[in-house]
């Protein structure tokens, strides 16, 4: 068409590589998660979703980050923590964690952990080389097409929850007793 700019995008085959702009579209910030903490679809929204995650700091005080891919909530904790470390911010406190994996290592992380900063491409190519050097066999990265069925499953767990009176009521009590620990 003249004078169109725009051009059509191949939607992704089954087997194209994943981008640095699917992994963002699927990143979870921790602000969403302050947001997402208290619906009650959050453990089912929150696997196969992304998070950078700050795993510590260089011997120069500059703080390090991983890609991870969060693989479930551990709901196990009785331990309270502000979900935003900065005490200045209104703060939700929760006793869940995220089970976050990188290549085969997998752990429990507060989501206070969770950065509000988009992945770098340095990051992303960190998680690849982790995955592809699995001691136990290379771990395959999920595709685009994987990637886009990924952000259709959240939009529709979002859009499409039916919110009923015991749905409702439980999101209460468990918020009265995460106040009581």
């Amino acid at each position: 068409m003249e004078g169109s700019r725009s051009q059509a995008v191949a939607a992704p085959t089954h087997t194209s590589k994943i981008s640095l702009e699917d992994i963002n579209s699927l990143q979870l910030k921790r602000q969403a998660l302050e947001k997402l903490i208290e619906e009650p679809f959050f453990a089912d929204f929150v696997p196969k979703k992304f998070v950078r995650m700050n795993i510590g700091q260089k011997e120069d005080g500059t703080a390090v980050y991983r890609m991870c891919e969060v693989i479930g909530v551990d709901e196990t904790s009785t331990k309270m923590y502000a979900i935003n470390p900065d005490p200045k911010m209104a703060n939700k406190k929760t006793s869940k964690r995220l089970l976050v994996a990188c290549g085969e290592f997998k752990r429990a992380f507060p989501m206070s952990m969770v950065s509000n900063q988009r992945f770098t491409q340095e990051e992303m190519d960190k998680w690849l080389t982790v995955l592809a050097t699995a001691k136990n066999g290379p771990i395959q990265p999920p595709t685009a097409q994987e990637a886009l069925a990924r952000r259709k499953q959240a939009k529709s767990l979002q859009e499409n929850f039916v919110y009923t009176p015991v749905s409702t009521m439980c999101g209460a009590i468990l918020r009265l007793l995460e106040t009581v620990h």
